[in-house]
């Protein structure tokens, strides 16, 4: 029986393969953050690290502090969507959403004598 740690930060496949890991017979643990993990990680004896690859800091940070463990690591595919470009081995700085653009249209105050029927 192995004990095994699941990092699943974008809460797509760590609770299915908890399950098929439990039905293994293996004691599974799942975190959505990396501080929680390493934590439990400093506190237990570990057989496994399973993470989604990302190139991110806090992963590398992670994995630099799991290896200092003496742990392995596994890396899972991330989730693939049109717009996740994690799966090709790079991230995306440019918002996906990009803001509207604004036209500022100066006042000018309504001139005494006038009003707008009159127009």
């Amino acid at each position: 029986m192995s004990s095994i740690v699941i990092v699943d930060r974008s809460f797509a496949s760590g609770y299915g393969m908890r399950e098929a890991l439990l039905h293994a017979g293996n004691s599974v643990h799942v975190f959505s953050s990396y501080s929680a993990a390493l934590t439990l990680l400093e506190h237990k004896k570990i057989d496994t690290v399973v993470v989604e690859f990302d190139n991110d800091r806090p992963t590398t940070e992670f994995c630099d502090a799991v290896r200092r463990l003496n742990i392995p690591i596994v890396y899972s595919a991330p989730p693939v969507s049109a717009d996740d470009l994690r799966q090709f081995g790079f991230r995306r700085n440019v918002p996906k959403h990009y803001p509207t653009p604004t036209i500022f249209l100066p006042f000018r105050p309504a001139r005494a004598g006038y009003s707008a029927r009159a127009l």
